[in-house]
């Protein structure tokens, strides 16, 4: 005969199950927090030691858990602090968790590094355009007409007109001179000229002659014979070079190269090759000495930013971090 039970009785046994099975969920949870907790107190311990003592490989696999490029750090941190081990007394404060903390906020974060070299340059751009670029163009323009006025160049110009001539059975590379003086006539001048590979601007064997000289061969019938080899192509791949060193008019005014002597050197570069690093060169040179570039400034900007957030660490980690 079936017994029937109480609901009583059944709520009773219910209560009794979900009791047990509270308590051992309880029990896995406070064993899972203990463990927890435990490592978290080790690795924590072993983040507060200065980077000057060894953790217990095993602590490193414990703190490596949780921060996966710790073993990486640890090995690097070996081998600064064995090349700073003479100056330890100095750097013994850092803990490998202030360290950690700081390559990861800081030294190797890239967000943190394009943050700061945009406010930087933002900050440089706007003060180039206020002070600098005003006294570059200044200096471009004063430096511009002193070399306008003092080029002996302009007052005679003096083309150099190519051809082959058969002599001989040869081909062979000739010049001669076609001269104009488009501003005053000319009494005397100094002149060097030679073939150049095209776009040289200088040439290691520059011949010299005078205006009279240079008048005898300023006609085709007068052209002078370059090489004496078969050269039929050579002014496919060569031109004449001709600089005025010197002139003296008719009034007795003489304009030379050398007045140019006095065209900082800054200057002449620029001229010569316009471009921002022959500017800022200027700018070193005419504006300011202590002038920085934009990449400098920027960088300098950078490097200051990682100093102040922790100058100690930033001073470890320049002067004994491996490139």
């Amino acid at each position: 005969m079936r017994v029937c039970e109480s609901p009583i009785f059944v709520c009773c046994k219910k209560t009794d199950l979900m009791t047990k099975t509270f308590v051992y969920k309880s029990r896995s949870l406070v064993l899972i927090a203990i463990a927890s907790l435990t490592l978290y107190s080790c690795g924590s311990k072993a983040m507060k030691q200065t980077v000057f003592s060894r953790i217990d490989p095993q602590e490193v696999q414990k703190i490596a858990n949780n921060k996966p490029d710790f073993f990486v750090f640890y090995d690097d941190v070996q081998n600064i602090t064995r090349r700073a081990m003479n100056f330890q007394a100095a750097y013994s404060s850092i803990t490998y968790g202030e360290l950690y903390e700081y390559e990861s906020k800081y030294f190797n974060n890239s967000a943190f590094r394009a943050a700061q070299e945009s406010q930087a340059g933002g900050e440089f751009d706007a003060e180039y355009d206020r002070t600098v670029k005003p006294a570059l163009e200044l200096q471009k323009r004063k430096w511009g007409d002193f070399v306008k006025n003092h080029d002996p160049n302009q007052y005679l110009s003096i083309e150099g007109v190519t051809s082959i001539r058969l002599d001989r059975g040869a081909s062979r590379p000739q010049f001669w001179f076609r001269i104009r003086e488009p501003k005053a006539p000319v009494k005397t001048a100094s002149i060097s000229y030679d073939s150049v590979v095209k776009g040289a601007k200088t040439s290691d064997e520059f011949y010299t002659c005078s205006l009279t000289e240079l008048r005898e061969n300023s006609h085709p019938d007068n052209a002078l014979f370059y090489s004496e080899m078969d050269e039929p192509n050579y002014w496919d791949t060569h031109e004449m070079l001709i600089v005025v060193n010197r002139v003296e008019l008719m009034d007795g005014s003489v304009y030379s190269l050398a007045d140019l002597s006095d065209v900082p050197k800054s200057v002449r570069a620029y001229f010569l090759n316009p471009c921002q690093e022959t500017e800022d060169e200027m700018a070193r040179e005419l504006v300011n000495p202590y002038y920085k570039t934009r990449a400098e400034f920027v960088e300098a900007a950078y490097q200051e930013a990682l100093r102040r957030a922790n100058p100690l660490c930033y001073e470890l980690l320049t002067n004994y971090k491996a490139d």
